[in-house]
Parts: C-alpha cells; structure tokens; sequence
C-alpha cells in the first residue's frame, strides 16, 4: 500500500472511531457530522469525501463492530451440535449486542434497506462474507450427517438470513419484544430446515 492509501485508510479509521465513540456518548441524533470531522480531526468537506450522510457512517460502525462480533460467534459454535443449535450460538451472540444499543441498531436495520450507492459495495461484501460463512457451516453440517446431503446451501444460507433479518426489522419496529426474539428466530430456523436437518 503506498503512502496516499495509507493515509487514506488510516482517515478512514478516524472516522468510524470518532463515529462509533460519538454515537455511543451523544446518540445517533444528536451527533452531526461536523462534531464526527470535528472529533476525527478532519474538515467536514473531508468527511464527505468518504460519505454521503451520517447514516452511512453508521453503517460503516456497524459493519465494523457487528463483523468483529460474527467472527467470534463462529468459534462458539459446536460443530457436532444440531444445525439448529448452532444457528443459534451464532445469531444469539450477536443479537445479545445488539440489544445493548436498541435506538442505534433499529436505524442500522433500517437503513440497510436503502444503503447510498457509496457504501452499497462494501454492505454487499459483508452480507457475502456472512452468507458464505453461513454456507460453510452447512456444508460442515453435511459431512458430518447433521443435513440432508441434497440441500442446497447457498439458497438455505439466504433464506436463514433473510429470516433473521426479517426478524431483527420487527423487533427493532417494536412488534416483538425483547423476550420473543430469540424463540421466535429458534422456531424460523426450525421450520425452514423441516426435513433436512438430522438430530
């Protein structure tokens, strides 16, 4: 990486940390975008020469954090476990974080649907990254006799996620509570892996 990309990624992280720390201090709300270039020690033109909006700022924190946060669930996981259960070592995991900063995760959820075309390529390669990590586990469920051989598991990956992202709009919509969550993602996962998964 030469010096210009250096210096570029190196703003790029002062950003998001001044993001991450202001959204956390201040609220979403309440933050500008000027007290984010302010506090990453950039001029706010700066700042718009990396994002269009405060909301993608949040995006890129989330993407950041929430990714760290997946990595690690995947080590929780027990392999021989049923699918099921091991679906939900990993969603647990990061949804017990997410219920941490509830007004933060609702806009991050929201926003996703309508992601500005200057983040839509990185929020695609997280949603791939995920996925095929999703695809691994499946397959791994496969040669270990816990899955139907014949499932196709790319498409059950993608269902399991929209599934969960469906879920996740709702809670955060306020039309399941807290409680609810996890069994009603237990029972989505149950139902979508009727007859394929074994044990």
């Amino acid at each position: 990486m030469g010096l210009r990309e250096r210096n570029k990624a190196e703003k790029w992280r002062r950003i998001v940390e001044a993001a991450s720390r202001l959204f956390a201090t201040r609220g979403f709300e309440a933050t500008t975008t000027a007290a984010i270039a302010e506090e990453a020690g950039i001029g706010t033109g700066t700042l718009y020469l990396y994002v269009t909006s405060k909301e993608d700022l949040l995006l890129a924190v989330f993407r950041d954090e929430v990714g760290e946060l997946w990595d690690h669930a995947f080590t929780l996981i027990d392999p021989t476990a049923p699918v099921v259960e091991q679906l939900m070592t990993a969603f647990s995991h990061v949804t017990a974080y997410h219920e941490q900063e509830p007004e933060l995760t609702r806009i991050y959820f929201k926003e996703l649907m309508f992601v500005s075309p200057a983040m839509r390529s990185g929020v695609s390669e997280f949603m791939r990254h995920f996925i095929g990590r999703f695809v691994e586990l499946l397959d791994k469920a496969k040669v270990n006799g816990l899955l139907d051989p014949d499932v196709p598991t790319g498409m059950l990956a993608h269902n399991l996620w929209a599934q969960y992202y469906i879920l996740m709009q709702r809670r955060y919509a306020g039309s399941i509570d807290p409680e609810s969550l996890l069994p009603r993602l237990g029972h989505s996962f149950q139902v979508a892996l009727w007859g394929m998964a074994r044990g």
